[in-house]
């Protein structure tokens, strides 16, 4: 009965659609699941290159960006070398998801580049030093 009334309200396209989804479900949640996975798997990965790349600055450079305010220390990331190669290496899995999106990012240094601006890895670098 219920059938019936739902397939009357969709029409046949709907109801062709629905017969689809019935038939493969287990397969397209399998799917949605899987990449709902990854985005977790990307954001602890998005993390972790973050915390790799903000160690190896103050490695290197921390006599350099030590008691600088925020934008003093934007500015002097923008004359440094920032160790992209450690950041990439710091992950087993070649994706990256930034908080607060469900997309996936390929963990090389151009989309590092975009994804962590001087200015967000001049604020972690100020919390990292806080420590």
């Amino acid at each position: 009965m219920f059938d019936i009334i739902i397939r009357s309200f969709i029409g046949d396209a709907g109801g062709r659609i629905l017969d689809f989804y019935l038939e493969y479900s287990l397969i397209i949640n399998g799917i949605i699941l899987l990449y709902f996975v990854f985005i977790l798997v990307g954001r602890r990965n998005y993390g972790r290159v973050l915390e790799t790349v903000v160690f190896n600055l103050n490695k290197n450079h921390g006599n350099q960006l030590k008691s600088r305010n925020p934008k003093q220390l934007s500015a002097a990331l923008r004359k440094i070398d920032i160790p992209w190669e450690a950041g990439i290496d710091s992950t087993y899995l070649p994706f990256i998801t930034p908080p607060g999106s469900f997309r996936l990012y390929l963990k090389n240094e151009l989309n590092l580049q975009k994804l962590y601006t001087n200015d967000i890895l001049a604020d972690t670098l100020i919390d990292y030093q806080k420590q």
